[in-house]
């Protein structure tokens, strides 16, 4: 294989233009090969705003270009299990934004196709190779905060003026906890190191049938219980904070922020102000995968972690399904 993945991007979305293709243009080891969209015009704005090798004006075409190593896929979470399985089928390698599935029987049947077409599959998460997180996981797993009493976590912004956006329809697997839920939850498992033992979730739904808002409780082993809350209709905060025994950590800087980052340690009534200088969470993903893809390194989110993930974004937002 070349030093450079060749990529094709499956999707004309926002966060493809924003974040994944800038991201893999800024890589040492990534070549941005292909776009694919299915309004001729759109895909013009990314061909001349990318300049990519070539274009197409369909999933399918590029999904047959044999010279595309990689795919990434931008699509509505609902379009997720289609187009992962068919550029699986391909031949293509795979990187899903997140969410990846809508429920864990999804996921585990697009792991499997992964497995059995022995191509690489992972689960987009930028926020994760912030060094931040890293830094946050560290504190944590060294026990400089003593021992984990609680987490308190938020990710809100207002999406109430945009009323035709994809995330209130349903039909696209749109809502609160699918989009912000899903990274709220994985952080806080990340920094738990484990699954938790119980979980409570009151889930505020729009006449859409989408939920507007989310609020979870977990429990890990009566050890220490976390909360978070997900919204659609608040001003933007994605704030996180920790407590222990010796100390309490917050940071209001999450989800894939880049640049000088700060987080505050708080031990009695003085509060110390750190930073942490960041790359772009985006290229840092896309040159991880590229990596995995050539065997340089193992994927950060595993397999289990990803199914796990969907498994409780979909008890969270049935609570009454058990």
């Amino acid at each position: 294989m070349s030093e450079k993945l060749k990529w094709g991007i499956l999707g004309t979305a926002n966060i493809a233009r924003k974040a994944l293709i800038p991201g893999i243009l800024a890589s040492e080891n990534g070549e941005l090969y292909a776009i694919a969209g299915r309004k001729k015009e759109k895909v013009d704005e990314f061909k001349s705003q990318f300049n990519p090798k070539t274009v197409y004006y369909s999933y399918e075409e590029l999904l047959k270009d044999d010279n595309i190593q990689a795919v990434y896929i931008p699509l509505p979470n609902a379009l997720h299990l289609e187009w992962v399985i068919k550029a699986l089928e391909s031949g293509k390698n795979v990187l899903c934004e997140k969410p990846i599935a809508l429920d864990e029987f999804e996921a585990q049947t697009m792991f499997n196709r992964a497995f059995s077409q022995k191509k690489v599959l992972m689960e987009a998460f930028a926020y994760i190779h912030n060094p931040l997180i890293k830094k946050m996981k560290e504190i944590i797993d060294k026990g400089s905060l003593g021992e984990i009493k609680a987490m308190e976590m938020t990710f809100t912004f207002d999406l109430t003026a945009r009323e035709k956006d994809i995330r209130w329809s349903k039909a696209l697997g749109g809502g609160a906890m699918y989009d912000l839920g899903c990274y709220t939850l994985h952080l806080t498992r990340h920094l738990a190191g484990k699954e938790p033992t119980q979980v409570k979730s009151f889930v505020k739904r729009t006449p859409y049938g989408v939920d507007e808002s989310t609020t979870v409780l977990m429990n890990f082993d009566d050890q220490f219980h976390t909360t978070f809350h997900v919204g659609f209709t608040e001003q933007f905060n994605q704030r996180c904070q920790i407590h222990g025994s010796e100390g309490s950590l917050m940071t209001p800087f999450t989800f894939n922020e880049k640049g000088t980052l700060q987080y505050y340690i708080q031990r009695g009534k003085e509060i110390t102000e750190y930073t942490v200088d960041s790359p772009d969470n985006y290229m840092l993903e896309a040159t991880h995968f590229a990596n995995v893809v050539m065997g340089k390194e193992q994927p950060v989110i595993s397999i289990k972690d990803s199914v796990m993930n969907a498994s409780w974004i979909r008890t969270i937002l049935n609570p009454f399904s058990k």
